[in-house]
C-alpha cells in the first residue's frame, strides 16, 4: 500500500526541529542533511499532495534558518518533484545573498540513470530578474 497525503492548506508558525542521523559522520561546513537543525520556520503552502515519490504543491511563504547559516527569508513557487525530475514555476527566493526568480526545471529518465551517467539530466532555468 502506497501513502497518499493531501491537504488543502497547511501552516506552520515559528517550527523548528532537528535531524540526527547518528549513522552519517558530521559536515565540517555547509549544508549537511544527515544532521539539521532547522529554527524559526514558518511555511503557508496550499494544495499540498504527497505520495512515496511524488510531492507537489503551492508554497505561498516559506522562511528558515538552519545551523549551517541558510538563511531563507522568502519563498515562493508552485512545485513539483517526481521519479523523473520536478519545477518550481513561478519561483521567488530571497536568502540573506539572494533572490532568484522565475523558473527551473530538471528532467531525468530515472535517479538511478542519471547517478550512473549526469549526462542524461536535463535543465532548464531562468532567472529573470535574479540578483546573486
Amino acid at each position: 500500500m502506497k501513502w497518499r497525503v493531501d491537504a488543502d492548506a497547511l501552516d506552520l508558525n515559528q517550527a523548528a526541529f532537528v535531524l540526527n542521523d547518528e549513522t552519517q559522520k558530521a559536515l565540517p561546513s555547509g549544508i549537511d542533511y544527515a544532521h539539521l537543525n532547522v529554527s524559526d520556520l514558518r511555511l503557508n503552502a496550499t494544495e499540498v499532495h504527497y505520495t512515496t515519490d511524488t510531492i507537489s504543491g503551492i508554497i505561498q511563504q516559506l522562511a528558515a534558518r538552519e545551523k549551517s547559516g541558510l538563511d531563507i527569508r522568502s519563498l515562493k513557487t508552485r512545485f513539483e518533484y517526481n521519479p523523473q525530475g520536478g519545477y518550481l514555476r513561478d519561483l521567488y527566493l530571497q536568502t540573506s545573498n539572494t533572490i532568484l526568480r522565475d523558473y527551473v526545471s530538471v528532467k531525468y529518465p530515472s535517479i538511478e540513470a542519471v547517478a550512473a551517467n549526469p549526462n542524461l539530466m536535463q535543465i532548464d532555468l531562468n532567472r529573470k530578474n535574479s540578483i546573486d
